[in-house]
């Protein structure tokens, strides 16, 4: 009875580490992807986006540095942060 009751603890914990490892990779690829479209060199969509802007007067602003590119883009980041920390709190149900 008492090795029935230590297995049922060990595949109780085991499902528990199963799950968090889950969660972490799965945060790790979120975290990932948010930094990459943050910052302007995350991502090569977002150089053409520099040289495109750098072409347009009106648009050189968002593009001329590496801090400004950031701080426009600082919002959408915590957004998304947001609301993938939610998909990923529902999913393990915390």
């Amino acid at each position: 009875m008492d090795e029935a009751k230590w297995q049922d603890q060990y595949a109780k914990e085991d499902d528990e580490f199963r799950l968090f490892a889950c969660a972490l990779k799965i945060s790790v690829s979120y975290a990932a992807s948010i930094g990459g479209t943050g910052t302007l060199i995350g991502s090569g969509p977002n150089i053409v986006l520099k040289g495109q802007a750098e072409g347009c007067v009106k648009y050189q602003f968002l593009v001329s540095s590496f801090h400004c590119y950031s701080a426009t883009r600082l919002r959408q980041m915590l957004f998304v942060l947001y609301i993938s920390s939610v998909i990923v709190a529902l999913w393990l149900e915390v």
